[in-house]
C-alpha cells in the first residue's frame, strides 16, 4: 500500500475492481458531467425516500455520474436515471472507491475547495469562512490484488457458531453496500465502523471457507481483538482520510497559533455540493474542462 494524496492520485481508484482472472486491479474511472437533470431526479428520489440515510442518496448519486471503470460501463436509461443494475453494481464497488468518485466529481463540477467556520480549540481563534483543499486530503492506495487481503492474530480465541475456537482472521475491504445495512444512519463515518468490521471479517484459520461473522460473535470479541481488528480494517479497506485540516490563523501572545484543527469532512449532499462551496464569477483567464457531454 502507499500513502498519497488526491492532487498526486488524480483520476484514479484507490483500489478499484479486480480483472475477471483476479490479476489486475481496473483503476481508471470516467464520470459524466453533473447536469441540473440529476438534482431533478434525486429531488424525486428523496421524496420517494425521505427516510433512508444519506449513503442512499450517495449510491443514486453516483449510479448517475459514474459513467466507467476500466472496461466496464455503469449505464444510465433514456431519462438519467440509473438502471437497477447499475445502482446494484455501485452497491459492490469498494467503499474506498465510491467515496473517492464522490469527492473527484465535487472536486470536478464545483472546485477543490471546502469552506467552513471553524474556532481554535488552543487560542479560541474564531474563523468565519476557513478553508480546506479537498486536493490535499490524504489517500492510502491498493496497489496489487494481494493487497486486497490481510491475515491477523488475535489474543484471544474468538468462538465461531460452528463451535470451532480460532485466533487468526482474513480481512478485506468492506464494499459500499455495506453502507446501506439496516440501522446504519447518520451522516458521520465513524458509527459505521462496528457493522463495517463485521463485513470486513471474509474468512478464519479454522475453516477453509470464506466465513462471515456475526454480529453476535463479534459481541463476543475481547476487547483488545477488537482495536486490533479496527485498526487493521481501515488499514486493509484503503481509501481518503475523510478530515479537514486547517491550521489555526490566530496569534497567542502576538505569534502565529498554528494549531491544525482537525474535524470530520461533513459529506452530507447538500453540504458538499452546496454550502460549502464559495462560488467567484468566471474570468476570461478561468480554466474549462468537464467529463463531457
Amino acid at each position: 500500500m502507499n500513502r498519497t494524496t488526491i492532487r498526486d492520485l488524480g483520476q484514479r481508484l484507490p483500489i478499484g475492481i479486480p480483472s475477471a482472472e483476479g490479476s489486475v486491479l481496473a483503476k481508471n474511472f470516467v464520470l459524466r458531467p453533473y447536469k441540473a437533470q440529476i438534482d431533478r431526479h434525486l429531488s424525486l428520489w428523496r421524496e420517494a425516500n425521505g427516510e433512508k440515510p444519506i449513503a442512499y442518496l450517495v449510491t443514486q448519486y453516483v449510479a448517475m455520474v459514474l459513467r466507467s471503470i476500466g472496461d466496464k460501463a455503469f449505464t444510465v436509461d433514456k431519462d438519467g436515471t440509473p438502471t437497477d443494475e447499475t445502482v446494484f453494481d455501485v452497491t459492490q464497488l469498494f467503499f474506498a472507491d465510491v467515496m473517492y468518485i464522490y469527492v473527484w466529481s465535487r472536486i470536478n463540477e464545483l472546485d477543490s475547495y471546502i469552506w467552513k467556520p471553524i474556532k481554535c480549540p488552543v487560542c479560541g481563534h474564531v474563523t468565519k469562512n476557513a478553508k480546506f483543499d479537498l486536493f490535499d486530503s490524504d489517500v492510502t492506495t491498493v496497489d496489487s490484488v494481494s493487497e486486497l487481503e490481510k491475515w491477523v492474530k488475535l489474543r484471544h480465541d474468538l468462538v465461531l457458531r460452528t463451535g470451532h475456537k480460532t485466533r487468526r482472521v482474513k480481512l478485506r475491504p468492506v464494499r459500499w453496500g455495506v453502507m446501506h445495512h439496516e440501522g446504519l444512519g447518520g451522516d458521520r463515518l465513524d458509527t459505521a465502523g462496528y457493522i463495517q468490521l463485521q463485513h470486513s471479517i471474509a474468512g478464519v484459520d479454522a475453516l477453509q471457507s470464506t466465513y462471515n461473522v456475526t454480529e453476535a460473535e463479534l459481541d463476543e470479541m475481547r476487547k483488545i481483538d477488537l482495536v486490533t481488528l479496527q485498526r487493521e480494517s481501515n488499514s486493509v479497506s484503503a481509501g481518503l482520510d475523510m478530515q479537514t485540516h486547517i491550521v489555526c490563523p490566530g496569534r497567542v501572545k502576538s505569534k502565529p497559533c498554528g494549531f491544525e484543527i482537525t474535524e470530520s469532512l461533513d459529506w452530507t449532499f447538500d453540504s458538499f455540493f452546496g454550502s460549502s462551496f464559495e462560488l467567484h464569477p468566471p474570468t476570461e483567464d478561468t480554466e474549462t474542462g468537464g467529463t463531457g457531454d
